[in-house]
């Protein structure tokens, strides 16, 4: 069984160096979040928001000039080294917080490094345990487009998830029946922003490679 906490060390945020680029990310994450504020209605209001997978905390300080008490969660020991905020060493499967804690959690091309199905289920079950009545969940991940699985190859990723966008409607039915999805695709100079924007287009599937969800707990658990 692959070790994820090795997996996810030093080696492999120095050879992507430049996607974890910390103006670019907090871009994209800023975006992301006005886009899912957008489409629930919602108001950054304050409160405490969680990160997972939140590597070196770009996304944790977002969340902070947005007003709230910020927390970062990773099992890689690259969070140890650098970032602001409450950043905590962790497993998305087993979050360190009593139920109904935040406000807002946010996962940003996280999900699909977890290694199943079964796993995914319990990662955002957790993610709705943790979240107050009314909280907001915000995702991106990469979807099931072939050009993504060749690009896992070249650049030896590890993404065992790679599913369309129905398969996340129904996934997302278990947990709550108030979210919203949009497909997109990352434009070439993706990670070069340029006058304060992050370079993605809506685009419906196929031609998208990606995808944003944001949803409310509003109904218990199954």
């Amino acid at each position: 069984m692959v070790n994820m906490e090795e997996l996810y060390g030093e080696e492999y945020f120095a050879r992507r160096k430049r996607a974890f680029e910390g103006g670019a990310v907090k871009i994209f994450a800023l975006e992301v979040l006005e886009w899912a504020r957008g489409s629930l209605g919602f108001k950054f209001e304050g409160g405490r928001a969680l990160d997972i997978g939140c590597a070196h905390g770009y996304v944790v300080e977002v969340l902070a000039q947005l007003g709230y008490e910020s927390y970062g969660v990773d099992i890689s020991p690259i969070i140890t080294k650098g970032g602001e905020g409450f950043l905590l060493r962790a497993s998305w499967l087993n979050l360190p917080f009593p139920p109904e804690s935040f406000s807002l959690v946010t996962s940003f091309e996280v999900i699909e490094h977890l290694p199943n199905l079964e796993a995914a289920y319990q990662a955002v079950k957790e993610a709705f345990r943790i979240l107050k009545p009314g909280g907001i969940f915000v995702f991106t991940t990469p979807l099931n487009h072939p050009l993504n699985k060749l690009s896992d190859k070249i650049h030896r990723e590890h993404h065992n998830l790679l599913w369309n966008i129905e398969a996340w409607r129904v996934f997302l039915q278990h947990f709550t029946q108030t979210f919203h999805l949009n497909s997109f695709l990352f434009l070439p100079l993706a990670r070069f922003p340029v006058k304060g924007r992050f370079h993605w287009v809506r685009l419906p599937p196929p031609l998208a490679r990606h995808l944003m969800g944001a949803a409310i707990k509003e109904t218990k658990l199954k």
